[in-house]
């Protein structure tokens, strides 16, 4: 027999409703095989990579709807849920799959576009053309399920996505599946809680089955995760979590994020001017969220890419944030720079354009800097940024200037929807006052945390002690 074009792979029996989807999607796929997938747009980015990080990482979920649950958030624009998930996943799930869940590769490029973290192509992966059509529309990662797939199935599946530069996210549901899929060596395993016969939910399950997972492989828990007590039950057991519906369905889906202790520190503490690895140590002693390392020539405190991917390195492996400040230096160079030094995070500190900002926003997350002559177009910013910095006219030379002299939408520790920090000027002795303000979301020093012009652990530690009691006592 003739074998069909889209290079369909031996599958299991699938339970319940799972078989019609197969199904289905065995016929659409034969629809649109007469299309080749074209190559990919542009690099893959580091699905794996972006979840091996200290706590508990965040695979967000754009879910319009679902065959247990109907319609979600049928309504949603994918751009907009991607910037609400921005500031606080490590990772985005897009759903691929129309009739069943309501996505589309449509969908994931308009993901991809704005965020700029990696995107898994969630749909139900069952033949080659699949795979190659989940890598010519951008996909960073493709999800395997065992419940479909024997392992000589999966395997074939595995090192085609390899080859394509996919990373790959397989799905067990029980010890067998589990057992399976060990040998074939994959790097990120997910553990879904849900029966795929009767659809019910039981998370004790889940968390035996992800201690059986060993330690080298990236543990996802997934589905069932609605509340922090859902959350608190599968912590301890593993790497990261994938939550679609809890979100979809919040009227703030960032907000409940941060409901559920899964999003960024809501006043957060930022460290620049970092040039030695005690610089990077007492940041992470300290318990600081954001560290600044600055790759601008203009600025005193600079550090060449060699310095740079060692700082950078250190803090990777801590819960502190590697944040590149650049100014004023064409795109192409920034994001070789930060390529180069292995940041995911830059802070733009000159006159940038929109256009710098959404080209840059495409591959990294950005901060971008503005003072009392360009805060007025934060609204345009907005939509490309995770974060605004509001900094004197001079950065780096201690000036600070008072944003409720400045008619800005401020409101809620946020500017134009993004959080917004000040700089200039603080210091551990001054930052109380400040911290203290409902309209700000965080605040950044670099010679206020010096002595002698080299950053001081004494005083990075006293400022993010200083900051944080005076929110806190706020609060």
């Amino acid at each position: 027999m003739r074998a069909e074009p889209i290079g369909a792979v031996p599958l299991k029996t699938p339970p319940g409703v799972l078989g019609a989807i197969v199904e289905r999607t065995l016929a659409d796929v034969r629809r649109r095989a007469a299309d080749t997938p074209g190559p990919r747009p542009d690099p893959a980015r580091p699905f794996a990579q972006a979840l091996r990080r200290p706590g508990l990482s965040l695979i967000a979920e754009y879910k319009p709807r679902s065959p247990s649950r109907g319609a979600i958030r049928p309504d949603a624009r994918p751009e907009d849920i991607a910037r609400a998930y921005l500031p606080h996943a490590a990772a985005i799930s897009c759903l691929v799959d129309g009739p069943y869940f309501g996505g589309s590769y449509a969908a994931l490029r308009r993901v991809r576009e704005t965020a700029p973290q990696p995107v898994l192509a969630k749909g139900f992966f069952v033949t080659e053309f699949q795979v190659r059509e989940a890598a010519s529309h951008g996909a960073d990662a493709i999800l395997l399920m065992a419940s479909l797939l024997p392992p000589a199935s999966l395997e074939s599946l595995l090192n085609l996505a390899s080859t394509l530069g996919l990373d790959a996210l397989i799905e067990v549901h029980d010890a067998a599946e589990l057992a399976e899929v060990l040998p074939l060596g994959a790097a990120v395993i997910g553990v879904n809680s849900r029966d795929l016969t009767t659809l019910e939910i039981d998370l004790d399950h889940a968390r035996r089955l992800l201690t059986k997972v060993p330690a080298d492989r990236v543990r996802v828990a997934e589905s069932g995760l609605d509340t922090l007590e859902d959350i608190d039950r599968v912590r301890d057991r593993a790497d990261g979590v994938l939550i679609g519906t809890a979100f979809m369905r919040a009227p703030d889906p960032g907000g409940r994020i941060v409901e559920l202790g899964l999003g960024r520190r809501s006043f957060a503490t930022k460290i620049c001017g970092l040039r030695r690895r005690e610089d990077a140590d007492a940041c992470i002693a300290a318990g600081a969220d954001f560290a600044g390392i600055n790759l601008a020539r203009r600025f005193r405190r600079s550090v060449d890419v060699e310095t740079a991917r060692p700082l950078v390195a250190a803090l990777r492996g801590s819960s502190v944030i590697p944040v590149g400040v650049f100014m004023d230096q064409p795109t192409d160079e920034v994001a070789r720079i930060a390529d180069a030094a292995g940041l995911e995070w830059i802070q733009l500190h000159g006159e940038e354009s929109l256009d710098d900002c959404a080209t840059l926003a495409r591959r990294f997350h950005v901060i971008k800097a503005l003072d009392d002559r360009t805060a007025h177009r934060a609204p345009d910013y907005a939509p490309q940024v995770a974060a605004f910095l509001l900094d004197g006219r001079s950065p780096g030379s201690g000036e600070r200037w008072d944003p409720t002299r400045v008619a800005l939408p401020l409101d809620g520790g946020l500017l134009a929807g993004r959080p917004v920090w000040l700089a200039g000027g603080l210091n551990p002795e001054n930052v109380g006052p400040i911290a203290r303000m409902a309209s700000l979301s965080g605040v950044d020093v670099a010679s206020g945390a010096e002595r002698d012009g080299q950053l001081a652990s004494d005083r990075i530690k006293d400022f993010v002690r200083a900051a944080r009691a005076a929110r806190e006592a706020q609060s």
